[in-house]
C-alpha cells in the first residue's frame, strides 16, 4: 500500500471518529496560521469566532438557556433525612440565603455530661471507633462554697489539654472558635477535679459538646 492510500485510510478513520463526537472539537492550525478551527459532528471544518476582546464565542445548542441562578431548595420545614452518602440538594431559606450549620452536621455531634466524684478522672464524652472527637464547648457547674479546678484530658490518663476554673456556686463555659483537637482516634474525653480543698460532696458537673472528624 502506497503512502497516499495509507494517508487516505487514516483520514477516513479520523473522519469517522469525528462524526461520533457529540460536541465541538477545538484544534489549532499549524504553520504560520494560528487561527482556531473546529470540527463539527458531521466532520466539516469550521472557524471558531471570537469577539472584539478576544473572548471565545459559543453558540448554545437549541433548547439550552443561560442563567446566573444557582438552584437550591427553599426550606420552611425540615426535609426527610436521606441515607449516608446519598446525593442531596443544598438548602436555603425562603429568601435564598444559604443555611449553614456551624462546625458539623447534627448526626456527627457528640455530647456528654458527668458529675465528678472526689477527684477521680471521669469520662464525659464517649469514644467513637476510628473517629477524632474535637471539643467545641465545655461547661462546668459548681454547687459548693469552694472554687473548683478541673483538668481536661483526651483519653484516660492522658496529658492535660486544658483547665477549667469554676468559682463558688457558679457556672462557667468555654467555647472554642477553633475546636480543642483530639490527638488520637477512638478516645474518650475526661474531666478530673484537681482542687486541693474538700471534694467530699462531689460538687461539680461537667458537660462537653464535640464534633466527630476523621
Amino acid at each position: 500500500m502506497d503512502n497516499k492510500k495509507i494517508l487516505d485510510k487514516l483520514n477516513k478513520e479520523a473522519s469517522q471518529k469525528r462524526k461520533a463526537l457529540p460536541a465541538l472539537n477545538i484544534m489549532v492550525g499549524g504553520g504560520g496560521n494560528r487561527q482556531i478551527r473546529g470540527v463539527d459532528p458531521g466532520g466539516a471544518s469550521r472557524d471558531v469566532e471570537v469577539d472584539e476582546n478576544g473572548n471565545l464565542r459559543v453558540d448554545l445548542v437549541s433548547g439550552v438557556t443561560v442563567s446566573t441562578e444557582v438552584s437550591g431548595v427553599s426550606r420552611q420545614t425540615n426535609p426527610t433525612a436521606t441515607a449516608d452518602g446519598a446525593t442531596v440538594k443544598f438548602s436555603a431559606d425562603d429568601l435564598g440565603r444559604m443555611v449553614i450549620t456551624p462546625y458539623q452536621v447534627r448526626d456527627l455531634i457528640s455530647t456528654g455530661s458527668a458529675t465528678l466524684v472526689r477527684g477521680t478522672e471521669t469520662a464525659v464524652v464517649s469514644a467513637v471507633a476510628s473517629t477524632l472527637i474535637d471539643i467545641v464547648t465545655i461547661t462546668g457547674s459548681n454547687t459548693s462554697g469552694i472554687a473548683q479546678n478541673i483538668d481536661i484530658r483526651v483519653g484516660t490518663g492522658g496529658s492535660i489539654i486544658d483547665k477549667l476554673t469554676i468559682p463558688i456556686t457558679s457556672v462557667v463555659s468555654k467555647t472554642y472558635h477553633v475546636p480543642l483537637l483530639s490527638s488520637e482516634v477512638a478516645q474518650v474525653w475526661t474531666a478530673q477535679n484537681s482542687t486541693q480543698a474538700d471534694l467530699s460532696d462531689s460538687p461539680v458537673t461537667i458537660t462537653m459538646v464535640g464534633i466527630q472528624n476523621i
